[in-house]
């Protein structure tokens, strides 16, 4: 089971291919070879890539 990048949490379900979503913080992040990206759910729906030091919430 997958821990959240951003809070650590476990409440992660797999949304897609290699896409994971917490419900704990709220955000989306892939892991891949070459490392984990983390993503903020606007509004409408698209994801906005989060930049590192950035808050989550």
């Amino acid at each position: 089971m997958w821990r959240c990048p951003s809070c650590n949490s476990r409440a992660v379900g797999k949304v897609g291919h290699e896409h994971y979503y917490c419900s704990d913080c709220c955000v989306e992040f892939t892991r891949r070879k070459t490392g984990t990206k983390v993503f903020e759910v606007a509004d409408d729906g698209t994801l906005v890539a989060l930049t590192e030091g950035q808050p989550t919430i």
